[in-house]
């Protein structure tokens, strides 16, 4: 499945490490990188794995603060010798690195790691750049866009000799053939994702365009299967507690490093699905 995955991205399949889904990816790629490092930095708000597997590891995290929705002073906070982790899209808050930034970032810091789980939805990745920039590994995963988190496939992509030195960490049944099996065939139908990705897509910049008309909300923009929103005189426990009464599942993220307030974070579903959503919101909120 190395080739394969390889031939999507336009890089040879000595790049391409498979592993048991995003969690294990990142834990492989935290204890490389820790190797050679001076500082792991960790900009938060951002996915909550990262900074709880480098403390299972042992490993001392700097969790950075940057304003929701935004990377402004991300390059201030980056040393010579640091290795950075984040998400692009970034869970929670969607936003995706631009391109001069992720230059800037290869440039100045010792490793550049880019977990792009959510990437589909965005149609931006750096994953190609990874075989040819030694400091760079970008993390990917089967679970989001392709719906196959059940049977936990991940990879990452690194230049050859980087692939290789994480390869001899990973164990010898990493991935069962029932998972290669499926993520092969995803493979295989590019047109169909490409339409789920499309409609989702679509469907968030509608759920976006009605959550402004909220006006107890602030909704931030997101290039991810999701948005998060912000409360105005709401408990967010007591707002995610009242949707599920009423079917409705969201994420209760007010606990969440670097966000300063009451968060929920929905996924993009099916219109009729957030139909529900917003109705229902619109009952717990009396907007």
């Amino acid at each position: 499945m190395e080739e394969k995955i390889a031939s999507s991205l336009g890089v040879e399949a000595d790049c391409i490490v498979l592993s048991s889904g995003a969690d294990r990816i990142i834990e492989l790629v935290l204890r490389h990188v820790a190797r050679s490092s001076k500082r792991l930095v960790i900009p938060v708000p951002g996915f909550q794995m990262y900074a709880r597997l480098s403390k299972a590891l042992g490993l001392g995290a700097e969790l950075v603060a940057l304003p929701v929705g935004s990377h402004e002073g991300l390059r201030d906070e980056v040393r010579s010798g640091d290795a950075v982790v984040i998400g692009s899209p970034n869970n929670p808050d969607g936003k995706v690195l631009d391109a001069k930034a992720v230059e800037a970032l290869l440039r100045e810091c010792a490793w550049l790691v880019l977990d792009e789980a959510y990437a589909e939805y965005a149609r931006v990745s750096f994953a190609p750049l990874a075989a040819s920039h030694p400091n760079l590994i970008v993390m990917r995963t089967f679970s989001k866009a392709f719906a196959l988190a059940g049977l936990r496939v991940g990879y990452l992509v690194a230049s050859g000799d980087v692939a290789k030195s994480i390869r001899q960490l990973t164990g010898p049944y990493e991935v069962s053939s029932v998972g290669i099996e499926a993520c092969t065939a995803a493979l295989d139908d590019p047109e169909y994702y490409g339409k789920v990705v499309d409609l989702t897509c679509k469907n968030r910049s509608k759920l976006l365009e009605e959550l402004r008309g909220f006006g107890r909300l602030e909704v931030f923009p997101s290039q991810g299967n999701f948005l998060l929103l912000k409360l105005r005189g709401a408990d967010a426990a007591g707002v995610s507690e009242a949707l599920k009464q009423r079917n409705v599942l969201v994420r209760n993220c007010s606990g969440w490093e670097g966000l300063d307030g009451e968060f929920v974070r929905v996924t993009v579903g099916t219109w009729s699905e957030l139909a529900l959503f917003i109705s229902s919101l619109k009952e717990v909120l009396g907007s």
